[in-house]
């Protein structure tokens, strides 16, 4: 049912923005915005529930992979297409024709999907276990108590705000990567853009796969989330600086592999994060946590644009000669806004955020907490067989008597 009203608002939305090329633009293109916005807010407990009932053993990375991983490609994936479906070369006065094709293809994907969950058949009994499988991971209070609660955590929102300033900096670099690359020297069309930052997508997939190998950082079975954070996002940073100071001085190629190295860095702090908060929220289940965590992350980020936007006038510092701008934009004020929430960030992660040892020693040692917990258990057993002898001995000696 979950799926069903996502994709009817999805598919709702893209139809009314669609009505943009026809009526007023700004009204019809909030409406569907907000109706797509509310599409996905509806899947935010997605990663949960796939963890809690389609994974075995909880696995919790797993579910986490896939729903960061979907989110990269669907992001990348408009870099090539939607130029592409503006037709020329991907120019504005082409938006009524983008439009129009991002409702007609939204469509068929929704109604896809929908066929292909109604094609798996219900087996009896199965929708029920689920139902109530889902009920009990959530916990035994209510959505609205469980939300105070972590609202109330203190920790967890520094976490949760530090994540975002990252998340939002690396974020809007890559919705305003084709408006950078449209002004001189390289006045890039769109298609053209597409073709450079396209890769954008498939470098954050690296990059959590690099976070889970057991050469690097090895998440899957370390608990030590704190320094694949903090390096996430100082490689981000460093390379968002050196992205800005090339921009105007280096070919295709090498903006490519730059804006890559950014979201190569950026895109495990979000996966992390997803694991981070699902620790953090304990006794809470990821059902609950992770649809309250992500609503607020997405709050937060999606500001960010807003703001760097509002800083783009002029978005380039201007200066008479070439020789005089040695640093390209990397004084404008959205540059350095970016600059100031990954510092921030950077420092809430490092003083605000501490692993949590406990939980290290005992995912590291695991035959040690297999040894402890059968000396325990035969302790146990030890005292269950005294406790038999010595309970009946009164009676015993009162008949000998």
């Amino acid at each position: 049912q979950v799926l069903a009203w996502s994709a009817l608002a999805c598919t709702c939305g893209s139809w009314v923005a669609s009505c943009a090329s026809w009526g007023s633009p700004l009204e019809y293109m909030m409406l569907g915005q907000l109706l797509v916005g509310l599409s996905i807010a509806m899947l935010w407990s997605v990663p949960g529930k796939i963890s809690a009932f389609w994974l075995p053993g909880d696995n919790l990375w797993g579910s986490n992979m896939i729903w960061t991983a979907g989110g990269l490609i669907g992001m990348s994936l408009p870099f090539i297409a939607a130029p592409i479906m503006a037709g020329g070369e991907g120019k504005g006065s082409h938006l009524g024709r983008l439009l129009l094709w991002r409702a007609v293809i939204t469509s068929g994907v929704a109604a896809l999907v929908l066929a292909l969950r109604s094609g798996m058949g219900r087996e009896e009994g199965m929708e029920q276990e689920e139902a109530l499988l889902y009920r009990h991971r959530s916990g035994s209070k209510g959505f609205s108590k469980a939300a105070a609660d972590i609202m109330a955590n203190g920790p967890l929102l520094s976490l949760l705000l530090s994540v975002s300033m990252t998340l939002g900096a690396a974020y809007s670099l890559f919705v305003l990567s084709p408006l950078l690359l449209s002004f001189p020297p390289h006045d890039y069309t769109p298609l053209q853009a597409g073709q450079i930052l396209w890769v954008m997508g498939p470098a954050g997939i690296l990059g959590i796969l690099i976070a889970r190998s057991p050469a690097f950082f090895g998440l899957d079975r370390s608990k030590r989330f704190k320094p694949a954070l903090l390096v996430g996002i100082g490689g981000a940073a460093a390379w968002l600086v050196i992205f800005v100071m090339v921009l105007e001085r280096t070919n295709a190629m090498g903006l490519s592999l730059t804006a890559a190295a950014v979201m190569l860095f950026a895109a495990p702090v979000a996966y992390v994060a997803q694991q981070v908060v699902a620790e953090m929220a304990f006794p809470l289940h990821d059902v609950v946590s992770a649809s309250v965590a992500y609503a607020l992350v997405t709050g937060l980020v999606s500001l960010v644009p807003i703001v760097s936007v509002c800083l783009t006038h002029p978005f380039v510092a201007e200066y008479p000669t070439e020789t005089e701008s040695p640093t390209g934009f990397i004084f404008s004020w959205a540059t350095l806004f970016w600059l100031l929430l990954f510092g921030s960030s950077f420092s809430g992660v490092l003083f605000g955020y501490k692993d949590d040892e406990s939980r290290i020693i005992v995912d590291s040692n695991p035959q040690l907490i297999q040894h402890v917990t059968d000396r325990i258990a035969a302790d146990l057993a030890q005292a269950r067989t005294f406790s038999e002898i010595a309970i009946p001995l009164p009676a015993k000696l009162q008949g000998g008597a």
